[in-house]
């Protein structure tokens, strides 16, 4: 599976539209390793995407059916993935970088931090592959908590 962030999600989900949206970038350099004196190219040609539809028997549906009708609000989860990058870091000690909050509806459970150099649209280099830097602590101000907890 390519795009995996439906697999474990195993509700029915009714009334609600349903929005994928792919944004490509500008050149095929960060999908590709290899020469780049070859100059091949990525050509998306048909893209599918497969939901499974429920049908329910008679006496599910009656159920479903008026929960529907009796206007009550239905909760369902909300999953949304954010990339942000920060291409030049200063050369200090020291950096703070402030992301955007989010609304208290959906504010972050989680962060992947990865530090990455010199492989930007390079498609000799493996993007893959994530660096250390040298980077000897690391902080993190998730939703007043901070982690980790202690620091050695």
């Amino acid at each position: 599976m390519l795009l995996g962030f439906c697999e474990d999600y195993k509700r029915v989900v009714i009334n609600a539209r349903h929005e994928l949206i792919l944004i490509r970038s500008r050149n095929d350099n960060n999908s590709l390793l290899g020469d780049p004196a070859l100059e091949p190219k990525i050509e998306l040609l048909k893209i599918q995407w497969r939901m499974p539809h429920v049908l329910l028997n008679e006496v599910n549906k009656l159920s479903m059916l008026r929960a529907l009708e009796s206007g009550r609000y239905l909760s369902m989860t909300f999953r949304s993935w954010d990339l942000y990058e920060f291409p030049l870091l200063q050369s200090t000690t020291k950096h703070s970088w402030t992301v955007k909050a989010a609304s208290q509806l959906e504010k972050p459970r989680y962060v992947i931090f990865a530090l990455q150099t010199g492989r930007k649209n390079v498609m000799s280099q493996d993007v893959a592959i994530f660096d250390d830097c040298k980077l000897i602590n690391v902080k993190l101000y998730l939703n007043s908590e901070c982690y980790p907890y202690t620091t050695t």
